[in-house]
């Protein structure tokens, strides 16, 4: 990626291109937050997650996107070292000491295809977390990428659960819940749903891009 050096999938200098954003926003109407929660109870009424960590502008690091895609689905598993750096430079900026970090699930059928969770795999990586793998996705949902934005706020409804024995191992916890990309912010909301439900204290999202 980059300038192709050869040995490495992106040198340090085309690394620095990824720009890791300075500065976080109120998930909803987007006016500069310096603790990436909401500004307002407006904003916040309709989400059930409390912060959004986002590493980077999907728009405007055309490398990245690239790296995403390739990770996903060109299936490149060995990515999620330079991926996960880039989640561990904007992670330095927050305290989320004894938080446990969970990864956002995919259905039994799309993991039998890829052979790998994404998210799972950059959880791994970020070793300063209690990894907790709670959660399932128990409904075949279509592409998120693949529906306008109004599909794409209905489409997940319901389709994800607690794993049986994490029923009752969520209470008071607070929660990093990890994805790769965020665009209406549904997949997000939809599996803290179901984290607050099991008694979450708190759920922070944290994604390497935004949409």
């Amino acid at each position: 990626y980059g300038c192709r050096k050869i040995g490495e999938y992106l040198c340090s200098s085309c690394l620095k291109e990824v720009s890791i954003l300075k500065f976080q926003k109120c998930p909803k109407c987007m006016r500069r937050s310096s603790d990436a929660k909401f500004c307002k109870f407006k904003c916040k009424r309709s989400y059930y997650f409390d912060q959004l960590i986002v590493c980077s502008d999907y728009q405007k690091n055309p490398i990245l996107n690239k790296i995403i895609h390739d990770f996903k689905y060109r299936y490149c598993r060995d990515l999620k070292d330079l991926l996960g750096s880039i989640l561990d430079q904007q992670l330095e900026n927050f305290n989320l000491k004894d938080y446990y970090l969970v990864p956002v699930p995919m259905h039994k059928s799309n993991f039998r295809e890829r052979g790998f969770n994404q998210s799972l795999l950059l959880a791994e990586y970020l070793k300063d977390f209690r990894l907790l793998d709670c959660l399932e996705k128990i409904e075949l949902t279509q592409n998120q990428s693949k529906l306008n934005k109004k599909d794409r706020l209905i489409n997940l409804n319901g389709s994800f659960s607690l794993k049986a024995k994490h029923k009752t191992g969520i209470k008071n916890k607070k929660i990093v819940l990890l994805d790769d990309v965020a665009t209406t912010l549904s997949t997000l909301n939809e599996c803290t749903k179901v984290l607050k439900n099991a008694g979450a204290r708190t759920v922070t999202g944290l994604v390497l891009a935004r949409a």
